[in-house]
């Protein structure tokens, strides 16, 4: 949908990016390609040293703003600086490698007005490989217990692409805390949880890309080292509320045992189980097992790991359905780019 000019956009779409130019045509597709949503889309290019900004640069929608740091300050900072200059009454985010059902912006905006007092809103998520095929979904979080839940673990789907809110509150709120960098969704969600009501769309509208070389070793020790702060950010938000400390440190080491397994790293999942351990993130018979299975039967623990997630057929038909449509776009823009290249 067009605006007319000198118009204020519904929504502000935020997109940080950082030497990703290779996937910035499918996220464009993805987010201008929003049904029947007045919006604005505002890239952050954090510092990238890659094609990024010629790639911006052949976009012609005029609801493209593209901002830019000079140097890479993280994704928090890129996110911020996008939520400070929109203008629109809500604001979302797309990290650049998810890509959203061309439905999101409707259904979440249609949830909010049907939910009286909720300022934010979230759906499902559809777990998808980078080719954006379909491996699993997940439900959207019950939004009566969503302040009590977020002190226990990220219940928010489809990490920093999955949430729509009201752009004046996440500012009053101090918007993204730079300090996280593999946290900063889930500081920001809990804040929001705390703050206001939720509203939620059950089907699922992000596809959240899983890469196959899962979690880096930086990013594993971001997650360690960025633990303590994360936990006494949610301690200080129960403390307000009366409700004790109550990480679910368990499920978040089993969440990073995942990560490793989906990065198929032999010697990693080895060692990391004891990791786990110091940190009092699993129990020691889990860390045994998990590391006894991982050396003899890894496919073993991916099912197990698949039988803890969505399967119901309902979900899973919606998010194949406009996950087919984006690939049928994204085959058009390849097929039309290649006849230009021909023709000249």
């Amino acid at each position: 949908m067009s605006r007319p000019a000198g118009g204020v956009p519904t929504v502000s779409v935020v997109v940080p990016t950082h030497d990703r130019a290779e996937l910035l045509p499918r996220l464009l597709h993805s987010v201008l390609g929003q049904e029947a949503v007045d919006l604005e889309l505002l890239v952050v290019d954090d510092g990238s040293r890659d094609s990024t900004p010629e790639v911006l640069g052949r976009c012609s929608d005029p609801r493209l703003r593209v901002l830019r740091h000079a140097q890479a300050r993280g994704v928090a900072a890129a996110r911020n600086t996008g939520t400070s200059a929109a203008v629109g009454r809500w604001v979302a985010w797309c990290d650049d490698d998810d890509v959203w059902a061309p439905a999101k912006l409707r259904l979440q905006l249609q949830a909010l007005a049907d939910s009286p007092g909720a300022l934010w809103c979230n759906g499902g998520a559809a777990y998808v490989d980078p080719a954006l095929r379909l491996s699993r979904v997940r439900s959207c979080p019950d939004p009566r217990s969503i302040a009590r839940d977020m002190l226990q673990a990220n219940a928010i789907t489809g990490g920093g692409s999955g949430v729509l809110a009201d752009r004046e509150l996440v500012l009053r709120l101090g918007a993204f805390d730079p300090a996280f960098s593999m946290y900063a969704d889930w500081d920001m969600w809990a804040r929001l949880a705390h703050a206001a009501p939720l509203a939620v769309v059950d089907r699922p509208l992000v596809g959240y890309v899983q890469h196959a070389g899962g979690m880096s070793q930086r990013t594993l020790h971001l997650a360690f080292d960025e633990l303590d702060a994360l936990e006494a950010s949610l301690a200080r938000l129960g403390a307000r509320r009366g409700l004790p400390p109550q990480l679910d440190r368990k499920g978040l080491g089993m969440w990073m045992l995942r990560q490793q397994t989906s990065a198929g790293r032999r010697v990693d999942n080895l060692v990391l189980p004891f990791r786990l351990l110091r940190r009092r993130l699993v129990s020691p018979a889990r860390a045994v097992a998990y590391s006894v299975l991982t050396a003899g039967a890894p496919a073993l623990i991916e099912r197990r790991w698949a039988s803890f997630w969505e399967v119901d057929p309902d979900p899973m038909d919606y998010a194949r359905a406009w996950l087919e449509v984006l690939r049928e776009r994204e085959r058009g823009a390849t097929g039309l780019r290649q006849g230009s290249a021909s023709s000249r």
